[in-house]
Order: C-alpha cells, then sequence, then structure tokens
C-alpha cells in the first residue's frame, strides 16, 4: 500500500531495503503484529525518524487503491485461514 506522503506503492520495502532493513507483520488469534528494522549506520538518528515516520504513515494516511486493497484482503483472508486450521 502507499499513503498519502508516499503514495508509490513499495516506497517503504525500499527504503528499508536501502538502509539494510525489512518488515513484515502477523495475525494471532487477537493481535495482529507490524514490524520493521534497519540497520545502525551513523546517521542511524535520521534514518530511524524517516523509517518511523513512513511506517507510521500506513496507519495515519494509507492510500487504499482498488488493487493493493484486493491484494491486502486476499492476504488477510489466507492469514485467517491458516490461523483457524490451527484453532
Amino acid at each position: 500500500l502507499g499513503t498519502e506522503l508516499y503514495p508509490k506503492e513499495g516506497d517503504f520495502s525500499a527504503f528499508l531495503s536501502a538502509n539494510g532493513g525489512r518488515s513484515n507483520a502477523f495475525t494471532d488469534s487477537e493481535d495482529t503484529v507490524y514490524y520493521f528494522d534497519i540497520a545502525a549506520s551513523l546517521d542511524s538518528g535520521k534514518t530511524f525518524a524517516e523509517a518511523l515516520k513512513r511506517f507510521g504513515s500506513f496507519f495515519a494516511c494509507p492510500l487504499f487503491t482498488e488493487s493493493a486493497t484486493g491484494r491486502e484482503l486476499n492476504a488477510i483472508e489466507s492469514e485467517n485461514a491458516k490461523n483457524l486450521q490451527t484453532d
């Protein structure tokens, strides 16, 4: 998904990759957890602040384009089906 501040899909992943990082999420029976990490660097304060701004924008101002929303719904349904099998 893109956001109002960073509308290009995949921008967050590209930023993380460029800074030695990654992100992921998982859902258990009651919670969904989103996380990311980046490599430490000489300007890690600036880089980390930028990463937090980008990460936070997914929650503050997401863009739900039709194609991205469809992909997200499929991912949610797939994870939910997997979790139902382990109940």
